[in-house]
């Protein structure tokens, strides 16, 4: 039997990106208050501000830009059941883990996992996740470290190994 599916309005979309956008904000704030080093962006705060900004850039845009919902069909325009809450409870608690991992594992082995996890969770294999997500850890670690000039945390764990 099909259950009845529930629109999500225009309204509702702005709602929510505006909430995340303000969770944003206060990400921002927070990531502030922390050291930005000298240069800016090679003291523990560099990366947190560059997320913050980005959350809020893309929270704004969503919230401005809410489209249309007249799109409808069983993926597009209705809340999650509970399968999709379970997804976003998972995405949720993923993010949070890369946020809180990251000075522990450095941004490279921590972007990979929380990267191979993400597309398990869109349904890739383990080939394609492990093989994108390498690719696109060293890719990110590259563009912020060598074009950017952002000092990333390379992880506390590593400095325990001899010679390190």
């Amino acid at each position: 039997s099909m259950e009845r599916l529930s629109r999500i309005t225009r309204g509702q979309v702005r709602l929510a990106s505006s909430m995340m956008t303000l969770l944003g904000v206060l990400y921002t704030w927070w990531a502030l208050q922390l050291s930005a080093g000298d240069p800016p962006g090679s003291g523990e705060g560099g990366t947190p501000m560059v997320v913050g900004v980005l959350w809020v850039v893309v929270g704004t845009f969503v919230t401005l830009r809410a489209g249309p919902t007249h799109e409808h069909n069983d993926e597009v325009g209705t809340w999650p059941d509970r399968g999709g809450w379970l997804r976003l409870v998972i995405v949720g608690s993923l993010c949070l883990g890369f946020v809180a991992f990251m000075g522990l594992l450095g941004t490279i082995f921590t972007s990979f996992i929380f990267m191979t996890l993400m597309a398990r969770l869109c349904d890739a294999s383990w080939s394609r996740s492990l093989m994108a997500s390498a690719a696109m850890s060293v890719f990110l670690w590259l563009l912020f470290v060598k074009f950017l000039q952002l000092s990333l945390p390379v992880g506390a764990i590593f400095s325990l190994w001899p010679g390190a």
